[in-house]
């Protein structure tokens, strides 16, 4: 009887493990990617980069993004091993390499670079080998969309401090106007 009970514990457990694993995210699964950010609320599109690998594309928190797969086999392009979060903003060269190390040293895991244009490139990279949890990867994914804010942000200081101070003077210049007026 013992022998019959710990037999249906395993099955029951083998069964579990199973299931879990089918529910895990790989980067050899961007179908499987591409549904959970449909789940998640994200409008993503599955396409091919121009060495035929993966690539998916969306709309994150108002940042283009993208996701690059690697470690994928070069003659199928299938079989990926991680993923790469993408984002960058156009900077018209205004933004050093200085700025760039500085601003990298206060953001974890994230990885920033400046192109040949000087525009900033964030990326974040995610390792998923056999799978990672729906909910890990949705955490990276919020993760990188924070980064890409902050990113933002030192990128765009001085513009948005300039818009800042323009729409103060508009507010100002409109109260000294009802104030004239009455």
């Amino acid at each position: 009887m013992m022998r019959v009970w710990v037999a249906a514990v395993l099955a029951l457990g083998l069964a579990q493990s199973a299931s879990a694993a089918e529910k895990l995210i790989k980067a050899a699964d961007p179908e499987g990617i591409v549904a959970l950010l449909e789940m998640a609320g994200y409008d993503p599109e599955l396409e091919t980069d121009q060495f035929g690998d993966p690539d998916i594309s969306f709309d994150l928190d108002g940042w283009t993004t993208s996701i690059a797969f690697y470690g994928c086999d070069e003659e199928t392009h299938k079989d990926c091993e991680s993923l790469q979060f993408i984002g960058g903003f156009d900077t018209n060269g205004s933004f050093s390499a200085e700025q760039m190390v500085e601003l990298s040293g206060k953001h974890r895991y994230t990885q920033l670079t400046l192109d040949e244009e000087g525009d900033v490139w964030v990326r974040w990279d995610v390792l998923t080998g056999d799978g990672i949890s729906p909910r890990l990867f949705l955490q990276n994914v919020r993760a990188f969309s924070s980064a890409l804010d902050n990113a933002g942000e030192a990128v765009f200081a001085e513009q948005n401090a300039a818009e800042a101070a323009t729409d103060a003077a508009q507010v100002a210049a409109e109260g000294a106007a009802e104030a004239v007026s009455e």
